[in-house]
């Protein structure tokens, strides 16, 4: 599987913390992680979300998807500096790491 990244960041308002969950549910689905496994994923997103919405004072808060050959690292943090004062920013951080199945060789058919 090629290396990928992507980052997105959102507002840290109620409405993003769905939208988190479901972008990082559906890249990982996409990437042949089975439903059950995608939804897991998707709600550990949501409360980690849940969590940096309710807890941060930043404005916006960066979910970042990593992929390797059989894995997916899964970040989200509150964004540096997007605080009002430094002293009154959480650090609020979550890292899933996510094992990918393996994609079988393309068979020799014509």
């Amino acid at each position: 599987m090629p290396t990928c990244t992507w980052e997105l960041t959102l507002p840290r308002e109620a409405a993003s913390i769905g939208l988190a969950g479901r972008a990082a549910g559906v890249a990982v689905l996409v990437l042949g992680v089975g439903p059950c496994g995608a939804g897991a994923l998707r709600d550990s997103v949501r409360t980690a979300a849940h969590y940096l919405v309710t807890h941060s004072r930043a404005r916006r808060f960066r979910l970042l998807l990593c992929t390797g050959e059989d894995r997916c690292d899964i970040e989200i943090t509150d964004r540096p500096g997007d605080a009002p004062r430094p002293a009154q920013a959480a650090v609020v951080s979550l890292r899933l790491n996510v094992s990918l199945p393996s994609r079988p060789a393309p068979s020799g058919r014509r």
